[in-house]
């Protein structure tokens, strides 16, 4: 089972986690009792439903048997996709607040987007070098073994 593949539970039972958190935390300052067991059976239910399948991922994982997984390049974090999501936020709370916030969110998101249009550049330029690289073996894995000896050596072949 390689690492990746134990991984993919993390974010469900830290969101589960999280939820759980917020719920006890908002139980406490409730103070309407219908309020209180409405919305915290609704907070308390998701998390419970994040734990719940979270945990199932991470059995199946644990449980899988067979060939390993294909090790999959992954980014781990994106600033640009954080930006956009803020920046696209703060334009739908234009709508409450006035114009100004959908100027300065619209503003934000358009980095954020710029951001992404750079992240995806630098992707496609970093697989076409690998691809570049890994043809590059190939042709030497190909070559024959006596022609590299006689360039060595001085020889014309």
């Amino acid at each position: 089972m390689t690492r990746a593949a134990r991984r993919s539970a993390i974010v469900l039972l830290g969101w589960g986690l999280w939820l759980g958190a917020l719920t006890a935390i908002q139980a406490i300052f409730v103070m309407q009792p219908f309020v209180r067991w409405f919305v915290t059976g609704l907070l308390g239910g998701a998390s419970f439903a994040c734990l719940l399948c979270g945990l199932a991922v991470l059995a199946r994982d644990l449980l899988r048997r067979g060939p390993e997984l294909p090790i999959i390049a992954l980014v781990e974090s994106s600033a640009a996709t954080v930006i956009f999501v803020a920046g696209f936020a703060l334009a739908l709370l234009g709508a409450n607040f006035g114009l100004w916030a959908a100027y300065i969110g619209g503003t934000v998101a358009l980095v954020g987007i710029a951001g992404l249009a750079r992240e995806e550049r630098g992707r496609r330029r970093s697989l076409s070098r690998a691809r570049a690289l890994e043809a590059r073996a190939q042709t030497r894995s190909q070559k024959p073994a006596g022609t590299q000896m006689a360039r060595r050596a001085g020889g014309t072949g």
